[in-house]
């Protein structure tokens, strides 16, 4: 086995052999490859139009240093692929799983009236 995958609604997340992953994700050129220094490289596949756990990602993602794949699929059958910090992408989601929580809390008040 060369991977670890994990199906999560809106997202699909990866641990790969980072050797691997020019194989598996072409759009990844030498360059970017050349940045990678962990044996293991986290992948995020997003899914369009799905509703995504920010909360969830962001407990995916506890551990992990280094850079992380994000894939997101376009219209035209091309993915968009970018090397991001793992933390910084932990960290947004953090945020956002925040503002969900906010949004719940003030929907739930302005109903008790």
């Amino acid at each position: 086995m060369t991977s670890i995958d994990i199906n999560r609604p809106g997202y699909n997340y990866t641990i790969e052999i980072t050797d691997l992953l020019a194989g598996r994700i072409p759009e990844l050129n030498a360059k970017i490859l050349k940045k990678l220094d962990q044996p293991t490289t986290p992948i995020i596949e997003f899914a369009p139009g799905r509703t995504i756990s920010f909360r969830r990602l962001t407990r995916d993602l506890r551990g992990i240093k280094g850079q992380a794949v994000t894939v997101y699929p376009r219209k035209n059958g091309k993915r968009w692929v970018e090397l991001v910090d793992a933390a910084d992408i932990a960290a947004l989601a953090r945020n956002l799983d925040d503002l969900v929580e906010d949004a719940r809390v003030r929907k739930a008040v302005k109903a008790k009236g």
